[in-house]
């Protein structure tokens, strides 16, 4: 028994979105350039470059485009374009190319031909965090500074030390410095908006100063931009580890560990400088300047004195001057600075424990270039220059589907194509367009934006339906009750505002009574489809209330089996105790028509409701069965009822 209704739905949607993965920069981090050496890491493997126009001494920035594509680097003084070239105005930027975090470049929000590169100064005379904007719509295209917001003030004195995180609504930045002389935490919001100049402070942890020297050292935040680690150099020596809030750029829960370097016997001079985590964020590696070390230690504890006890030595360098920088790179292997070297140490498995992590000391060859002490420094997960959401609201043939532009940058312009094969006319440059599909099928949708010199595509499939009615529920069922005192009744096609004849507003309902059972909803095209289901419990148990003495052997056949996948009663087949010797066993089934469709000579195996592994038709069948009971000869025969 199935019913069905249908109302005339005039306007009702199925919401969906674009997807937003080819619409940012996955490959944003993939240039390399540092001292007067660069690794592209856009292939299989990473390759050397060559082309540098830069030659400093530590910290340094790159940026690509999300296809990989470099757009420029900075060593925190000068800014030079794709082509090698210093960008107009590129010069004299507040960093230092003697900074341990000399530069980091920030997307802006919102707007992928803009980038904020914030600059610190080295350990002497710590003139504080700036930041200057570049333009890559300027020049042709190669991008330039833009002069009106170049070496902006944010804050003053601060140590060599900038990092960033990705804010939890996957849009914003922040930025993260130290005051100097002060245990504080200064972290900037970098919004759609621009740079808010007025910082969360966090007070917490050691302060850093007033040796200049405990300027040196890295600051770093893990890939999941909620750990910051920071390196302490000289009298400090010291790692301090900290949780990040990336919803409120709260900075918590320091944890302060003596440096393994300082257990070296080297003195004062040895000193950590580098620091990174491993991607699963359980470990952490340091670099010193004279340490020819290379330290893992495991974090997962929490606790410093654990911490430090941990500190393994991973790997051992040559380089003259030991080594700077750690760098984890696109490929998940982290990179070290091994100084005055054309060669950089590779962890090539950061997230295994001790040697296993697999240190070696001349990992990749830079094609005859120098590695002084930086690497370049990154937003992490980096997929942030540009977030634009598109919504579709797609009906059935016939109907209007509406796809509509919604992000909080400014585009210039769009333009839709709604992939209708049939007509030339499925375009429109509407920001909210609809469109009318006169049939069934699946569309890719395409839309191509653009700002100011920024272009862009990005493409999704939508599937229209017809508006027919739909079956929502099984056929009527009949169930043996025996051990089963209810069952589930399940939804099996996709609806919305689910409503069942019981109250219920779930996809499925569990019933134990006899009954019409009524459920009703809203398929993806709008129309409110309902459907109906006769539930029947019957007693399909042998009744075995005479055979009281186990000493006794009884057999006995159902007259019913419902062979329907819920479990119970799925065979058709003797019932018998243990108390029966059963031989020369034969059971055969006929059809209706007298045809045989089934024959068993084991009492074990019986008739699942198939015939040439064809389900057969619900009704009676007759059964007819032979068998030698405990030497004695016995011969049944009846009907049995296959139900599903």
């Amino acid at each position: 028994m199935l019913i069905k209704h249908t109302i005339l739905t005039i306007f009702i949607y199925i919401f969906c979105s674009l997807p937003h993965g080819d619409l940012f920069g996955q490959k944003q981090n993939n240039n390399w350039y540092f001292a007067t050496a660069g690794i592209n890491f856009n292939g299989p493997t990473p390759v050397a470059i060559t082309t540098s126009a830069m030659s400093n001494f530590e910290g340094c920035a790159t940026v690509s485009d999300k296809f990989g594509n470099l757009l420029f680097y900075t060593d925190g003084v000068s800014v030079f374009n794709r082509e090698n070239n210093v960008m107009p105005s590129g010069l004299s930027l507040f960093g230092d190319n003697s900074s341990s975090n000399s530069a980091v470049i920030v997307p802006k929000p919102g707007d992928p031909n803009k980038y904020y590169i914030f600059t610190t100064e080295s350990y002497y005379p710590l003139t504080g965090l700036h930041y200057t904007l570049v333009d890559m719509c300027l020049d042709g295209g190669l991008g330039a500074v833009v002069n009106a917001e170049k070496n902006v003030f944010l804050t003053g004195q601060t140590p060599e030390k900038v990092t960033t995180a990705l804010h939890a609504n996957g849009k914003d930045v922040w930025v993260i410095t130290h005051g100097w002389n002060d245990n504080e935490f200064r972290v900037f919001l970098v919004t759609a908006a621009g740079v808010d100049p007025t910082p969360v402070i966090t007070a917490i942890g050691p302060v850093h100063g007033p040796d200049f020297f405990q300027s040196v050292g890295c600051m770093k935040m893990n890939r999941d931009n909620n750990k910051l680690a920071v390196a302490v150099e000289i009298s400090g020596n010291r790692i301090e580890l900290y949780d990040f809030d990336n919803a409120t750029g709260i900075v918590s829960n320091d944890i302060v560990i003596t440096t393994p370097h300082s257990a070296t016997g080297l003195g004062p001079g040895n000193t950590v400088y580098g620091v990174e985590f491993s991607p699963n964020n359980n470990f952490i590696y340091t670099s010193s300047w004279f340490d020819d070390n290379i330290y893992q230690l495991d974090i997962t504890s929490g606790d410093a004195a654990v911490i430090e006890a941990s500190a393994t030595v991973i790997g051992t360098t040559s380089a003259t001057g030991n080594v700077g920088a750690l760098q984890i790179a696109p490929d998940n292997k982290i990179y070290a600075a091994t100084q005055y070297k054309n060669k950089v140490g590779v962890i090539n498995a950061p997230d295994e424990v001790g040697l296993a992590c697999n240190y070696v000391d001349n990992g990749f060859n830079l094609s005859g270039e120098t590695v002084y002490a930086g690497l370049p420094a990154f937003v992490q997960n980096n997929e942030i220059s540009y977030q634009p959401d598109f919504d579709l609201f797609a009906a059935c043939a016939g109907g209007l589907s509406e796809f509509n532009f919604t992000t909080d940058a400014v585009y210039d312009a769009v333009t839709w194509d709604f992939g209708d094969l049939a007509t030339a006319d499925d375009n429109s440059n509407l920001f909210d367009a609809t469109y009318s599909y006169s049939d069934t099928g699946t569309y890719l949708v395409t839309l191509i934006f653009t700002i100011g010199c920024f272009t862009d595509t990005a493409t999704t499939e939508i599937i229209i339906n017809s508006g027919e009615l739909i079956d929502l529920l099984p056929a009527d069922t009949i169930v043996c009750i025996e051990d089963l005192s209810s069952i589930d009744l399940i939804v099996t096609a996709p609806i919305s505002d689910i409503e069942w004849s019981t109250g219920s507003t779930a996809a499925d309902i569990e019933v134990s009574a006899d009954g019409i059972y009524y459920v009703s909803g809203v398929d993806d095209c709008g129309i409110l489809q309902s459907d109906t289901i006769i539930v029947d419990f019957i007693d399909c148990e042998i009744d075995t209330t005479d055979n009281t003495n186990t000493e006794s052997c009884f057999i006995q056949f159902p007259t019913a089996f419902s062979p329907n996948g819920d479990g119970y009663n799925e065979v058709f087949n003797a019932v018998t105790n243990n108390n029966c010797n059963i031989e020369n066993y034969t059971l055969l089934i006929y059809s209706r028509w007298g045809e045989l469709i089934f024959t068993s000579t084991d009492a074990n195996i019986g008739w699942d409701g198939y015939f040439k592994n064809i389900p057969q038709e619900l009704g009676a069948y007759i059964y007819v069965a032979h068998a030698t009971i405990n030497a004695m000869d016995m011969q049944q025969s009846g009907t049995v009822t296959l139900l599903r």
